[in-house]
């Protein structure tokens, strides 16, 4: 799980949602700024790309993560120009990793 984390921590600070795509698989519940729904993966990577693109990750971090049932959650924080967002990550068991179930992030001010 911590390999996990430090991954996701460095795939987020790159802002390239292709980055993320090995935990992308299957369907995806994304709730982001301009799309929310039960998505593709591939559909998912390129809604999260269209949110980058359109807030360019200045700095990331990840303020918590720990477990619920089997389920690994992660929340981190990113800033994009004057902007402050909360990143919520929700990742099953999946071949020995994690694969995202969910994927959240609002704005913080």
């Amino acid at each position: 799980e911590e390999q996990v984390k430090k991954d996701v921590v460095k795939k987020g600070k790159s802002g390239r949602a292709a980055d993320m795509q090995s935990y992308f698989n299957g369907f995806v519940n994304v709730a982001i700024p301009g799309s929310k729904g039960l998505y593709t993966a591939v559909r998912s990577q390129s809604q999260l790309q269209d949110f980058f693109d359109k807030h360019p990750v200045r700095r990331f971090s990840m303020k918590e993560s720990g477990f619920t049932g089997k389920k690994y959650f992660l929340i981190g924080s990113f800033l994009s120009g004057d902007n402050s967002w909360n990143v919520y990550i929700l990742m099953v068991p999946k071949n020995k990793s994690y694969c995202i179930q969910q994927m959240e992030i609002e704005r913080t001010d």
